[in-house]
């Protein structure tokens, strides 16, 4: 399984990576750990199809 950030409706930020936890942490690299500033920009990691 692979994840992918996500931004906005659709945006794709960066390449997949092979776990969540890679993901989350590469989300927090690039936006910070706020969680107000993820609600904004509608960031979440989710699991690429």
């Amino acid at each position: 399984m692979t994840y992918v950030i996500v931004k906005n409706r659709k945006t794709i930020v960066g390449k997949p990576v092979s776990s969540y936890q890679a993901a989350l942490k590469e989300a927090s690299r690039l936006f910070g750990d706020d969680i107000v500033d993820w609600m904004q920009l509608n960031l979440r990691v989710e699991e690429a199809v």
